[in-house]
């Protein structure tokens, strides 16, 4: 059985990506801060008939992340998948206004969270000549942010990170990919909304309607199960036609599709 690992899966897109792999037949480690959410999480994926492990962790510290992903990998074996989902959205407003360890622990948490957990994983990965990585990011990545500019920022380097894992992993046989959910209905997004900056900087949000988190899981386990390899290294939403992308994928290699690139004038 494949094991996947999926960190901020206490709650929101997290949970709903633990509960999905476990519906595909994967064996599910659950990395969060906070135990008793990764134990409802724990006990759904059970529920669904697959193993789960659990591992209290803070993924912007390294030898926390380090620890959890040995527990996992004590509880349920080899980690073929790794879902970077685990992202925080403090810092709202003109970036002159907000909070500087808001700011920071944004970008902590959804880049260099990733970044240790990819680290610790992928050696072992390499090893076996096998593996996946999901990054869960967003549009933010990729248009003006104004008023999240930490949760843009982070994105956005994070869009990057999967460029530079795909094109480095490659020869080694693994994929990384990007995923932005779009605006989903999470904890996180309900809180977003209801905060006084949200409705002082971004008062659109509560007007706007949420996708569900099915539709983001959908993919990322699609994604996990090795179907859309050929497209490591894209930058993908949930509304993509992905098999008609695969159909197409030397065209989308050729024009640069779905990266984030420079376009010049001739």
């Amino acid at each position: 059985m494949s094991v996947a690992v999926v960190t901020g899966a206490g709650r929101g897109i997290g949970r709903a990506t633990a509960l999905a792999l476990a519906d595909s037949g994967f064996a599910v480690g659950l990395v969060a801060r906070t135990h008793e959410e990764l134990l409802i999480t724990a006990d759904e994926v059970a529920a669904r008939g697959a193993p789960a492990a659990v591992a209290v962790g803070d993924v912007t510290c390294e030898g926390s992340v380090r620890g959890a992903i040995a527990i996992l990998e004590e509880s349920l074996g080899d980690i073929d998948v790794l879902v970077n989902n685990a992202g925080t959205m403090r810092a709202i407003g003109p970036v002159w206004q907000v909070d500087p360890l808001d700011w920071r622990t944004d970008v902590q948490t959804s880049l260099i969270g990733a970044f240790l957990c990819s680290r610790e994983v992928i050696p072992r990965m390499i090893g076996r000549g096998r593996g996946r990585i999901v990054n869960v990011v967003s549009y933010a990545a990729v248009r003006p942010s104004p008023y999240q500019s930490a949760y843009g920022a982070a994105k956005a380097g994070l869009v990057s990170l999967t460029e530079d894992l795909a094109a480095s992993l490659s020869p080694h046989g693994l994929s990384a990919f990007a995923v932005a959910p779009g605006f989903t209905d999470t904890a996180m997004t309900r809180s977003l909304v209801g905060s006084a900056a949200a409705r002082r900087w971004m008062p659109e949000l509560a007007i706007r309607e949420p996708v569900s988190a099915q539709q983001s899981t959908r993919l990322i386990t699609w994604l996990a199960t090795g179907s859309g390899d050929e497209l490591s290294g894209r930058l993908l939403h949930p509304l993509d036609d992905v098999e008609a992308l695969l159909d197409q994928v030397e065209r989308v290699r050729a024009l640069d599709l779905y990266v984030p690139r420079i376009r010049r004038l001739d």
